[in-house]
Parts: structure tokens; C-alpha cells; sequence
């Protein structure tokens, strides 16, 4: 369930990807996925311990 305020932050990320030229958009699902991979890296680490 989300609360009502991210609901409405997932609604503005929404719109201002949809404003977004490509290269923009390129530029922020890199970003997504590099810190994808950096908390994945991070809980194999806490796994480890």
C-alpha cells in the first residue's frame, strides 16, 4: 500500500520522465541500475560477515 505523498512522488517521477528527451532518460536508468548493483553488492557483503 502507499501512503498518499508517494503516491504523489511516484506521479511527479512519472512526469518528468515522460518530459524527458531519450539521452535523459538513458542517463537515469543508468543511474537506477548502478545503484541496483551497488546495494545488491552491499548486502552480499552483510551476507558474508
Amino acid at each position: 500500500m502507499y501512503t498518499s505523498s508517494e503516491n504523489h512522488d511516484c506521479e511527479v517521477l512519472i512526469r518528468i520522465t515522460v518530459r524527458l528527451p531519450g539521452g535523459l532518460e538513458d542517463i537515469m536508468l543508468g543511474l537506477l541500475a548502478k545503484m541496483k548493483m551497488y546495494i545488491e553488492m552491499r548486502l552480499e557483503k552483510l551476507d558474508k560477515c
